[in-house]
């Protein structure tokens, strides 16, 4: 029943983007783990339709549950990161740009943009556990060691943990 319900919710969603009644009903399947995915399907144009950014930026987190291919992956995350800097939290933002770079740990622009989005949260310690599971992620010596001089730096200048500092910079 569920299954035919998110059919014709979402057929009314096609003729209406924004119908007020067919997203209701479908947050009220979402729950469903049957439905979750195709009912977050359906959700995702209407939030962005209605400008829901709050909405959206929660609805594309359950369509990372199922999106498997990263170049995929990495929009739904900058989307993400977008929303929630419109929403003015910048500390999910700089999450959700920081899952995005552990797609592909070589992005050197990404990363950069890492920096300036822990300045606006002051999320120094979020950025150096992800730059942590970056290290981790890659076996390539040179950028290993580039991300070790880089959370050195943020220890030493940022968080003001020298013996840190000096224990990355030794790695």
């Amino acid at each position: 029943h569920a299954s035919v319900a998110v059919d014709f919710y979402g057929e009314v969603l096609g003729r209406t983007p924004g119908h007020p009644n067919a997203i209701a009903a479908l947050e009220g399947i979402l729950g469903d783990p049957e439905q979750r995915a195709r009912v977050a399907e359906l959700l995702e144009p209407a939030y962005r339709t209605l400008r829901n950014l709050r909405k959206l930026s929660d609805i594309l987190e359950v369509r990372l549950e199922t999106i498997e291919d990263p170049l995929r992956r990495v929009a739904a995350l900058r989307e993400k990161q977008a929303a929630e800097v419109q929403l003015g939290r910048p500390a999910k933002a700089l999450d959700a740009l920081g899952r995005a770079w552990l797609e592909d740990v070589s992005d050197a622009l990404t990363l950069a943009e890492l920096d300036g989005l822990a300045a606006a949260a002051n999320g120094w310690q979020r950025l150096v556990a992800i730059l942590d599971k970056g290290i981790e992620a890659t076996l390539v010596p040179d950028l290993r060691a580039d991300l070790y001089a880089r959370k050195a730096k943020i220890l030493e200048e940022r968080l003001t943990a020298p013996d840190l500092a000096v224990e990355a910079w030794r790695e």
